[in-house]
């Protein structure tokens, strides 16, 4: 059994029997159906989003199809009604629904974290370790000796490591600059909402 992770696929969203419509091929008329079909891209077959509709005419007496470009001229009225009829219903959105509402999620759940990671610095005990991203895409570490409403005193790690899973490896006690450097706690908020910030810890 084949599964399609993803593809497209067509839906009838409208259909109506017509008394004034004749099939041109075999001239029967109430044998019409016309249906209004939207095609949609799908993961794992839900709908993500509706990308074309089209209108098909299908004869049930001779089992004839065809477009709105093969009605009769005094057909064309009753198709432009009909075009009109019927919006592309809501859920044919869902995979961008889902989409968006994931993104507003993780968008919240990214500043949620951010306020828990600066209440630690800034409720938390005065001596603590950031662990943050630098300009060049490094990581390194900050280490606070006393916070204010308003400044950070803190020590520079001279060093800086390529991946984050090995930041341990420049965390050592000597690593640190002896000399002791005053920074605006604005400049330790916008690493905050940079998401450069990977982690606060008290030191032990």
């Amino acid at each position: 059994m084949i599964v399609y992770i993803s593809g497209t696929y067509q839906i009838s969203i409208h259909s109506y029997r017509p008394k004034e419509i004749k099939c041109y091929n075999c001239n029967a008329s109430s044998q019409i159906i016309v249906e209004k079909k939207v095609s949609v891209y799908h993961l794992m077959y839900i709908p993500i989003s509706p990308y074309k509709t089209k209108n098909i005419f299908t004869c049930t007496s001779c089992n004839n199809e065809f477009e709105p470009k093969d009605l009769k001229s005094e057909n064309k009225t009753y198709y432009k009604n009909f075009k009109s009829k019927k919006w592309i219903p809501i859920w044919l959105f869902s995979g961008v629904i889902i989409i968006l509402f994931g993104i507003g999620y993780f968008a919240v759940n990214q500043i949620k974290k951010n306020e828990e990671k600066l209440s630690k610095l800034t409720n938390g005990d005065q001596t603590q370790i950031i662990q943050y991203e630098t300009d060049n895409g490094n990581y390194t570490t900050l280490r606070t000796i006393k916070i204010t409403s308003d400044f950070v005193w803190l020590n520079y790690n001279e060093y800086e490591i390529e991946k984050y899973d090995f930041i341990y490896q420049i965390g050592g006690e000597g690593n640190y600059s002896t000399d002791t450097v005053k920074v605006d706690i604005k400049i330790i908020k916008e690493l905050f909402k940079q998401g450069k910030v990977k982690k606060i810890y008290p030191i032990k």
